[in-house]
């Protein structure tokens, strides 16, 4: 943006701090994503064994995929190659070996899961550790000429206030992805401190998840049919976070005043199962979500985390849970949807055990 506002000044080179904050914003994805791989789960081949087992349909992997060795291998190479790949990447001697392994690893996550576009960020930003001109190496341009150097008084503004920015961004970087250490509670189960911190891949949850909207006067139950308000995507991202089931909470309840009901209470039963563990209550189903206050300190409501680790992954279809559980489900009057959805258009049909919503596979 400068070289267009001031094309006088505009240069074929940039000060190499510049490059430098580069590198240090491509470092810590692995720094934090490997030492986040430090946990009981982990090392003892969870998740990963949950996640590469569905892709066994893969050609000629696809059988080894399933093998319970495949998942502690998977598992341990990962907590190596995250916290290996920043020293080797910055040791020219070792350079090109680590960028032929971390492109291996990358392509790898690329085939095994879902992570969208990182993968492919993640092997470009790679190029970012060679010597800065190794483009105009490897297509052969002619090096521009070295522009006189700007000389500035030390401790000027013009070095104070991109030191500053600088320095508060660094801070930032590695302080904010801490913050799930000030809450109680396994992260990966609570949510709290979960996002923005780098903790990649490292919880699966599957859920049974529904919304109730209770009327005042007459104490009557509706089962909220959240797959008519969201997405799947959406829905997934709700059921697994207490904060986002408190978040929506409010709109369940607009939505429950638009066809009659008053003093409306929302509550959810929220069943989980994280990292293939049996399931039990995210939160307290007795309690309305509108009297919770979102806040920056610890979410109340969420239940601790009871269950151990399986050595077998529970695989029971979530709709059987509540049975399996001895979890009674509240007897409620459904919301069915006819024509384009509006508030005023959702009704109300008498029903014993209204279905369970789709949420049952996520994350």
């Amino acid at each position: 943006m400068d070289s267009v506002l001031f094309p006088d000044k505009a240069s074929g080179f940039i000060p190499n701090w510049c490059r430098v904050v580069l590198m240090f914003q491509i470092a810590v994805p692995y720094i934090f994503g490997g030492t986040a791989k430090l946990n009981n789960d982990w090392l003892h081949g969870m998740p990963v064994g949950l996640w590469v087992s569905i892709r066994s349909d893969l050609p000629l992997i696809g059988p080894v995929l399933t093998e319970r060795w495949t998942a502690w291998f998977i598992s341990y190479a990962g907590i190596v190659v995250d916290l290996g790949a920043v020293p080797l990447l910055l040791w020219k001697r070792s350079r090109v070996v680590a960028v032929c392994v971390l492109t291996v690893f990358h392509l790898a996550n690329a085939v095994l899961f879902d992570i969208d576009v990182f993968p492919w960020m993640s092997i470009l930003f790679l190029t970012m550790f060679f010597s800065p001109n190794w483009p105009r190496r490897v297509l052969r341009l002619e090096k521009p000429q070295r522009p006189d150097s700007v000389k500035q008084k030390v401790g000027s503004w013009g070095q104070r206030v991109p030191l500053g920015i600088v320095s508060v961004h660094v801070a930032w970087q590695l302080l904010f992805p801490l913050r799930h250490f000030l809450y109680p509670g396994n992260p990966s189960w609570t949510e709290e401190g979960q996002q923005f911190a780098w903790r990649m891949m490292v919880r699966r949850k599957d859920v049974f998840f529904r919304v109730y909207a209770t009327d005042g006067p007459s104490g009557k139950t509706l089962e909220v049919p959240v797959k008519l308000f969201m997405n799947p995507r959406q829905i997934m991202e709700l059921a697994v976070s207490p904060d986002q089931i408190v978040a929506t909470a409010p709109f369940f309840a607009e939505e429950a005043r638009k066809i009659g009901l008053k003093d409306v209470a929302i509550r959810t039963l929220a069943l989980a199962s994280l990292n293939g563990r049996k399931p039990q209550l995210l939160m307290d189903s007795e309690r309305n979500l509108l009297a919770v206050h979102r806040s920056l300190g610890p979410q109340s409501g969420i239940l601790p985390l009871t269950e151990p680790l399986r050595e077998e992954p529970w695989d029971i279809p979530s709709d059987d849970w509540p049975e399996l559980l001895g979890i009674q489900l509240p007897t409620t009057v459904s919301v069915h949807q006819h024509g384009p959805r509006t508030g005023s258009e959702l009704h109300r049909v008498d029903e014993k055990k209204s279905p369970a919503t789709d949420a049952a596979r996520l994350l």
